[in-house]
């Protein structure tokens, strides 16, 4: 089986998305039995494939569809023209896998689309995120032949706001063969944060929705000033 899988994601691999990303292609690649076909559309997916942390190998290959993404992906709504979809039938696909939220229009390929969250109520202002964020997630849902949620929460989001039948969708942990988090092991280095502590981590956008949990932890310290704990933020600004 021939799988497309839409790389994009791995171009930021230092988000939780993309190296969420870079360990399921990584897991993927170890199948016997799958072909996977990287693929990305901008000016300059080359060169964008040859710096992704792709896996590599011959059941691998890079599909670059060169195409400025924030025309095309409009345009392909707006018009139907599934060029996206053309490129991959001719390489030899089997099926779509979306990594991120966002499927293109697929009326030949079945298409697979991870949701990650639900809701758009704190996206960056401008035109491209309100149309990628909700009316290309929504339009890719619909199309899904099945929906991934990375939560039962985000499962219960999914069925509620899109109306799915509950077999359409498959929870599924986010998650790779890596283990990024453990117990502190005898002989590990303490934190370099001094006594207890709640810990965040994240990029610090607005869709992360950080200010709500500072002013939950100042009311915290406002009911109990003498809390020996301290609000730790890791992440991307």
């Amino acid at each position: 089986m021939r799988l497309a899988v839409d790389a994009a994601p791995l171009l930021d691999a230092v988000s939780g998305l993309g190296f969420y990303c870079e360990r399921i292609c990584a897991a993927l690649a170890e199948i016997p039995e799958l072909e996977l076909i990287m693929t990305i559309s901008s000016w300059r997916s080359a060169e964008g494939l040859a710096r992704a942390p792709l896996p590599r190998g011959p059941r691998v290959r890079l599909l670059p569809l060169r195409a400025p993404q924030r025309l095309l992906l409009p345009a392909e709504e707006a018009l139907g023209l599934r060029w996206r979809e053309r490129r991959l039938l001719a390489a030899g696909a089997d099926a779509y896998l979306g990594l991120g939220n966002v499927l293109p229009p697929l009326t030949r390929l079945p298409g697979v689309v991870v949701v990650h969250h639900v809701g758009s109520d704190t996206l960056p202002p401008g035109l491209w995120p309100r149309f990628y964020f909700r009316m290309l997630t929504d339009r890719s849902v619909a199309r899904a032949r099945r929906v991934i949620a990375v939560s039962e929460r985000t499962r219960a989001d999914v069925l509620a706001k899109w109306r799915l039948e509950p077999a359409r969708v498959t929870m599924v942990h986010e998650g790779g063969p890596d283990v990024s988090f453990r117990l502190a092991r005898p002989g590990d280095p303490p934190p370099s944060v001094d006594g207890p502590y709640l810990l965040h981590v994240g990029a610090l956008v607005a869709r992360k929705n950080v200010p709500l949990l500072l002013r939950a932890f100042g009311r915290l310290v406002e009911r109990n000033p003498s809390l020996p704990h301290r609000l730790v933020l890791a992440g991307r600004d």
